[in-house]
Protein backbone atom coordinates (compact mmCIF):
# COMPACT_ATOMS: atom_id res chain seq x y z
CA UNK A 1 0.00 0.00 0.00
CA UNK A 2 1.40 3.50 -1.02
CA UNK A 3 1.83 5.60 1.63
CA UNK A 4 0.43 9.01 1.67
CA UNK A 5 3.07 12.07 1.63
CA UNK A 6 2.20 14.17 4.54
CA UNK A 7 1.90 18.07 3.91
CA UNK A 8 4.88 18.88 4.86
CA UNK A 9 6.52 16.26 2.46
CA UNK A 10 4.58 17.74 -0.28
CA UNK A 11 5.28 21.39 0.39
CA UNK A 12 8.05 23.09 2.60
CA UNK A 13 9.37 26.65 2.76
CA UNK A 14 12.72 26.61 4.65
CA UNK A 15 13.50 29.98 6.99
CA UNK A 16 15.83 31.39 3.99
CA UNK A 17 12.67 31.67 2.14
CA UNK A 18 13.16 28.56 -0.04
CA UNK A 19 10.48 26.50 -0.99
CA UNK A 20 10.94 22.80 -2.01
CA UNK A 21 7.94 21.67 -3.89
CA UNK A 22 7.03 17.89 -4.92
CA UNK A 23 4.17 17.91 -7.29
CA UNK A 24 3.09 19.46 -10.65
CA UNK A 25 2.89 23.30 -10.37
CA UNK A 26 -0.18 24.60 -12.84
CA UNK A 27 0.60 28.87 -13.77
CA UNK A 28 -1.96 30.93 -15.69
CA UNK A 29 -0.49 34.26 -14.69
CA UNK A 30 2.51 35.49 -12.14
CA UNK A 31 6.15 36.22 -12.97
CA UNK A 32 9.62 34.00 -12.93
CA UNK A 33 11.71 36.72 -12.09
CA UNK A 34 10.99 39.69 -14.53
CA UNK A 35 9.68 36.92 -17.49
CA UNK A 36 5.58 36.91 -17.03
CA UNK A 37 3.40 34.26 -17.35
CA UNK A 38 0.23 34.19 -19.56
CA UNK A 39 -1.87 31.64 -20.31
CA UNK A 40 -0.99 30.42 -23.37
CA UNK A 41 2.70 31.72 -23.22
CA UNK A 42 5.79 32.65 -20.99
CA UNK A 43 7.26 35.91 -21.44
CA UNK A 44 6.94 38.74 -24.60
CA UNK A 45 3.23 38.54 -26.39
CA UNK A 46 4.81 38.07 -30.08
CA UNK A 47 3.56 36.35 -32.85
CA UNK A 48 5.65 34.10 -35.61
CA UNK A 49 4.69 36.46 -38.66
CA UNK A 50 4.95 40.22 -37.20
CA UNK A 51 7.87 42.82 -37.68
CA UNK A 52 8.73 45.36 -36.41
CA UNK A 53 11.28 46.04 -33.16
CA UNK A 54 9.25 46.57 -30.29
CA UNK A 55 8.02 43.76 -29.79
CA UNK A 56 11.41 41.60 -29.92
CA UNK A 57 12.68 42.72 -26.71
CA UNK A 58 12.83 39.54 -24.04
CA UNK A 59 12.21 36.02 -24.04
CA UNK A 60 8.32 34.38 -25.78
CA UNK A 61 7.77 30.65 -24.98
CA UNK A 62 4.83 29.09 -26.64
CA UNK A 63 4.13 25.50 -27.14
CA UNK A 64 4.56 25.97 -31.10
CA UNK A 65 6.87 29.05 -31.18
CA UNK A 66 9.90 30.25 -29.50
CA UNK A 67 11.57 33.70 -29.53
CA UNK A 68 14.59 35.58 -27.77
CA UNK A 69 16.38 38.38 -28.58
CA UNK A 70 16.22 42.49 -28.17
CA UNK A 71 15.45 45.39 -29.59
CA UNK A 72 18.77 44.70 -32.07
CA UNK A 73 18.27 41.66 -32.90
CA UNK A 74 16.35 38.18 -32.57
CA UNK A 75 15.73 34.58 -33.26
CA UNK A 76 12.93 32.93 -33.52
CA UNK A 77 12.07 29.22 -34.42
CA UNK A 78 8.18 28.00 -34.98
CA UNK A 79 5.60 26.59 -37.60
CA UNK A 80 5.82 29.47 -40.00
CA UNK A 81 8.10 32.75 -38.72
CA UNK A 82 8.27 34.28 -42.47
CA UNK A 83 6.60 38.01 -41.91
CA UNK A 84 3.10 38.20 -43.26
CA UNK A 85 4.34 41.19 -45.21
CA UNK A 86 6.66 39.27 -47.29
CA UNK A 87 4.26 37.46 -49.16
CA UNK A 88 5.06 34.82 -51.56
CA UNK A 89 3.98 31.28 -51.74
CA UNK A 90 6.99 30.06 -48.81
CA UNK A 91 7.41 29.11 -45.46
CA UNK A 92 10.47 28.92 -43.02
CA UNK A 93 10.67 27.10 -39.74
CA UNK A 94 13.61 29.56 -38.25
CA UNK A 95 14.70 33.18 -38.78
CA UNK A 96 17.35 35.40 -37.57
CA UNK A 97 17.16 39.09 -38.02
CA UNK A 98 20.45 41.87 -36.88
CA UNK A 99 19.53 45.26 -37.17
CA UNK A 100 21.88 46.27 -34.57
CA UNK A 101 23.20 50.45 -36.14
CA UNK A 102 26.92 49.74 -37.12
CA UNK A 103 28.56 52.91 -38.20
CA UNK A 104 31.07 53.33 -35.46
CA UNK A 105 34.58 51.21 -36.57
CA UNK A 106 37.68 53.20 -38.08
CA UNK A 107 37.89 55.38 -40.92
CA UNK A 108 38.33 54.15 -44.46
CA UNK A 109 36.74 49.83 -42.93
CA UNK A 110 33.36 48.96 -43.75
CA UNK A 111 31.47 47.82 -40.03
CA UNK A 112 29.99 44.35 -41.14
CA UNK A 113 27.16 42.85 -39.49
CA UNK A 114 26.40 38.71 -39.34
CA UNK A 115 23.60 37.18 -39.27
CA UNK A 116 24.93 34.06 -37.54
CA UNK A 117 28.28 33.54 -36.71
CA UNK A 118 29.21 29.65 -36.42
CA UNK A 119 32.07 27.99 -34.52
CA UNK A 120 32.82 24.61 -35.04
CA UNK A 121 36.08 22.53 -33.76
CA UNK A 122 36.92 19.21 -32.13
CA UNK A 123 36.48 17.20 -35.33
CA UNK A 124 39.31 15.58 -37.92
CA UNK A 125 37.27 18.12 -40.54
CA UNK A 126 34.98 20.47 -39.56
CA UNK A 127 31.50 22.07 -41.58
CA UNK A 128 29.77 24.67 -40.58
CA UNK A 129 26.20 24.22 -42.21
CA UNK A 130 25.27 20.75 -43.76
CA UNK A 131 21.60 20.59 -46.01
CA UNK A 132 20.36 18.36 -48.03
CA UNK A 133 18.65 21.41 -49.53
CA UNK A 134 19.79 24.03 -51.89
CA UNK A 135 21.31 27.16 -49.97
CA UNK A 136 20.16 30.57 -51.11
CA UNK A 137 21.92 33.59 -51.10
CA UNK A 138 22.48 37.02 -53.13
CA UNK A 139 26.31 36.12 -53.25
CA UNK A 140 28.56 33.47 -52.12
CA UNK A 141 31.94 34.77 -50.94
CA UNK A 142 34.87 31.94 -51.29
CA UNK A 143 37.70 33.43 -48.65
CA UNK A 144 39.96 30.37 -48.36
CA UNK A 145 42.67 29.28 -50.80
CA UNK A 146 45.46 27.28 -50.82
CA UNK A 147 48.66 26.58 -52.04
CA UNK A 148 49.72 23.37 -53.95
CA UNK A 149 53.60 22.95 -54.29
CA UNK A 150 54.88 19.97 -56.27
CA UNK A 151 58.70 18.95 -55.39
CA UNK A 152 59.12 15.20 -54.58
CA UNK A 153 56.14 14.26 -56.75
CA UNK A 154 53.94 13.87 -53.68
CA UNK A 155 51.25 16.14 -52.88
CA UNK A 156 47.82 16.40 -51.12
CA UNK A 157 44.65 18.35 -51.64
CA UNK A 158 41.05 18.82 -49.83
CA UNK A 159 39.13 20.40 -52.05
CA UNK A 160 36.08 20.55 -49.42
CA UNK A 161 38.03 22.94 -47.47
CA UNK A 162 39.68 24.98 -50.43
CA UNK A 163 37.93 25.71 -53.68
CA UNK A 164 40.89 27.89 -55.17
CA UNK A 165 44.11 25.88 -56.05
CA UNK A 166 47.24 28.54 -56.87
CA UNK A 167 49.93 25.72 -58.30
CA UNK A 168 53.74 25.77 -57.97
CA UNK A 169 56.43 23.89 -59.36
CA UNK A 170 60.28 25.14 -59.85
CA UNK A 171 62.53 21.09 -60.29
CA UNK A 172 65.82 22.42 -61.64
CA UNK A 173 65.72 18.84 -62.99
CA UNK A 174 62.62 18.85 -64.93
CA UNK A 175 60.52 21.49 -67.43
CA UNK A 176 57.27 20.05 -66.24
CA UNK A 177 55.40 17.69 -63.82
CA UNK A 178 52.38 15.73 -64.31
CA UNK A 179 50.04 15.79 -61.76
CA UNK A 180 46.98 13.36 -61.44
CA UNK A 181 43.71 14.53 -59.38
CA UNK A 182 42.10 12.42 -57.07
CA UNK A 183 39.70 9.66 -58.17
CA UNK A 184 36.49 9.44 -56.82
CA UNK A 185 37.28 7.99 -53.61
CA UNK A 186 39.67 10.23 -52.41
CA UNK A 187 37.04 12.89 -53.26
CA UNK A 188 34.32 11.58 -51.52
CA UNK A 189 36.85 10.93 -48.22
CA UNK A 190 37.68 14.82 -48.32
CA UNK A 191 33.72 15.61 -48.04
CA UNK A 192 33.38 12.66 -45.25
CA UNK A 193 31.46 10.65 -46.74
CA UNK A 194 31.89 6.65 -48.08
CA UNK A 195 30.53 6.97 -51.60
CA UNK A 196 30.08 10.44 -53.42
CA UNK A 197 25.94 10.73 -53.98
CA UNK A 198 24.81 10.47 -57.78
CA UNK A 199 23.95 14.03 -57.93
CA UNK A 200 27.58 15.09 -56.62
CA UNK A 201 29.19 18.48 -57.91
CA UNK A 202 31.86 20.84 -56.90
CA UNK A 203 33.66 23.96 -58.62
CA UNK A 204 37.69 24.16 -58.27
CA UNK A 205 39.58 27.10 -59.50
CA UNK A 206 43.42 26.08 -60.59
CA UNK A 207 45.94 28.76 -60.96
CA UNK A 208 49.56 28.39 -62.12
CA UNK A 209 51.68 31.04 -59.78
CA UNK A 210 53.89 33.88 -62.24
CA UNK A 211 56.82 32.22 -60.91
CA UNK A 212 55.96 28.32 -61.20
CA UNK A 213 57.22 25.92 -64.64
CA UNK A 214 54.41 24.09 -66.81
CA UNK A 215 52.41 21.52 -64.98
CA UNK A 216 50.01 19.22 -66.85
CA UNK A 217 46.56 18.60 -65.13
CA UNK A 218 45.84 14.71 -66.36
CA UNK A 219 42.66 13.13 -67.62
CA UNK A 220 40.38 16.00 -67.83
CA UNK A 221 37.35 16.38 -70.08
CA UNK A 222 37.54 19.81 -72.44
CA UNK A 223 34.55 21.60 -74.22
CA UNK A 224 34.12 18.76 -76.92
CA UNK A 225 33.91 15.79 -73.96
CA UNK A 226 36.92 14.67 -74.99
CA UNK A 227 39.48 13.20 -72.03
CA UNK A 228 42.91 15.13 -72.07
CA UNK A 229 45.72 16.25 -70.13
CA UNK A 230 45.96 19.86 -69.77
CA UNK A 231 49.00 21.88 -69.56
CA UNK A 232 49.08 24.99 -67.95
CA UNK A 233 51.66 27.66 -68.10
CA UNK A 234 52.77 30.14 -65.54
CA UNK A 235 49.69 32.69 -65.02
CA UNK A 236 47.22 29.96 -66.43
CA UNK A 237 43.92 29.63 -64.77
CA UNK A 238 41.10 26.69 -65.24
CA UNK A 239 37.87 26.07 -63.70
CA UNK A 240 37.08 22.52 -63.36
CA UNK A 241 33.57 21.13 -62.58
CA UNK A 242 34.03 17.81 -60.48
CA UNK A 243 31.02 15.92 -61.06
CA UNK A 244 29.67 12.26 -60.59
CA UNK A 245 26.14 12.96 -62.03
CA UNK A 246 27.25 11.23 -65.68
CA UNK A 247 30.25 9.07 -64.19
CA UNK A 248 32.73 10.77 -61.62
CA UNK A 249 35.22 13.12 -63.71
CA UNK A 250 36.87 16.64 -64.28
CA UNK A 251 35.13 18.81 -66.93
CA UNK A 252 36.73 22.55 -68.04
CA UNK A 253 34.26 25.15 -67.53
CA UNK A 254 36.64 27.87 -68.51
CA UNK A 255 40.30 28.28 -68.82
CA UNK A 256 42.13 31.70 -69.57
CA UNK A 257 46.30 32.07 -70.97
Amino acid sequence: MVQPLLPMEIFFWDTKGNVTLNGKIIATSGTIGDIEIYEDHIGTTSTPNSSGSGQWAGLSIYKDFFKVGGSKGYVMFGNDVIPASTGGAFTAVGRIVNQAPNTSGGYGYDQANYGLFIEVTGGTKNYGISSNAALKAPSFINTKAALLTFDSGNYTIDFSQFNVILMYFNDPNYDVVEVTLPNESSVARQFGVNNLPTDFATVITFRVRSYSKDIILKNIYDHNENMIDYRMVKGDSIIVLISKIDGFRYQILNHSH
